[in-house]
């Protein structure tokens, strides 16, 4: 029994914190053509989601993205383990916190906190995006411990 590793759309890197605190562990994207064709994605952002997941240790399956997860963590695939949790990064994506809440109800899951893409400034001023991101480019292009 294992852990299953859910990459989805916000959590495409080979550095994702489920994925790294799960070395080893079977990861996998599910190809949902439906969450696609609601989310509009254009097939520039179609073919640059292959190309992040070409980059990963993750395998690809496609169909809902609830329903193949409970499948592939039952063990209902060929050669697939029975899985005793599901490990994800969390998501602001609303479709994200659904998916979640169903899977949940039916399989023990922990949810892990994507790293901040800058530190967070409490005086920092929202109101307008040039202001903010004078503050917060230096944090945004400097080099990370990998």
């Amino acid at each position: 029994m294992s852990t299953l590793v859910w990459i989805h759309e916000d959590s495409l890197s080979p550095y994702d914190p489920a994925l790294a605190a799960h070395p080893g562990a079977r990861a996998v994207f599910v190809w949902d053509d439906e969450s696609v064709e609601a989310e509009a994605y254009s097939l520039k952002r179609i073919v640059f989601q292959y190309e992040c997941l070409l980059e990963m240790p993750v395998e690809i399956h496609r169909g809902p993205t609830v329903e193949t997860l409970l499948r592939l963590a039952a063990g209902e695939e060929p050669a697939a383990p029975l899985a005793t949790g599901l490990a994800v990064t969390w998501s602001v994506n609303p479709g994200f916190a659904q998916r979640l809440q169903l899977l949940e109800a039916r399989l023990p899951v922990t949810v892990y906190a994507p790293a901040p893409f800058v530190p967070a400034q409490l005086d920092a001023d929202l109101r307008r995006f040039a202001r903010f991101w004078k503050r917060a480019e230096p944090h945004a292009f400097r080099r990370t411990a990998r």
